[in-house]
């Protein structure tokens, strides 16, 4: 589900909205939705407080504008799923998407946000168009990724797990 900001937001030059998403990503990469503050944003973004909500309506929504730029920007390079069940496709691509978000601008926001939500506000819909086996394993897939975000000493512990559990749903495919 798209998030909607203001036409005002989006016809903004580049330079000042690249301003306003560093000054979202600074402070929900230091605070969670709860904690934040639209005084530091509008301070760190040189705008007025009433340009604040005349973009964004409220926190929650520049929050989950982020949110959205976030996940856009990490899934880009993900692959489709094959036509058939494949664990090592799986495992290669959550191995992959953990890397890119380790090395992502938005890491800490990530790592915060799921530290700090007790919905997991990463998840993403069910798709009920998939298999049982690609549902699950993709399931399995973004609780590996929470898990190795949340507690990053446990990243080896939970790829190796998430590798084995992947192999299991092909024994039963």
């Amino acid at each position: 589900m798209a998030v909607v900001v203001s036409s005002t937001f989006k016809n903004l030059p580049p330079a000042k909205q690249a301003r306003i998403q560093a000054a979202l990503l600074e402070e929900f990469s230091q605070y969670p939705l709860a904690k934040a503050k639209v005084s530091r944003i509008v301070a760190n973004a040189k705008i007025a407080r009433g340009a604040f909500y005349k973009y964004f309506g409220d926190l929650p929504t520049a929050y989950a504008y982020l949110r959205q730029q976030a996940l856009a920007s990490i899934h880009t390079s993900l692959l489709p799923l094959p036509s058939q069940y494949d664990p090592e496709h799986f495992y290669q691509t959550t191995v992959a998407f953990f890397q890119q978000t380790k090395q992502s601008k938005y890491y800490q926001f990530i790592r915060l946000s799921l530290l700090e939500s007790q919905n997991h506000d990463f998840t993403t819909r069910p798709q009920l168009e998939l298999s049982a086996a690609d549902w699950a394993a993709m399931e399995l897939c973004h609780a590996s990724i929470r898990l190795a975000l949340t507690d990053p000493a446990d990243e080896p512990v939970v790829m190796q797990c998430l590798q084995i559990s992947l192999q299991l749903l092909k024994k039963g495919d």
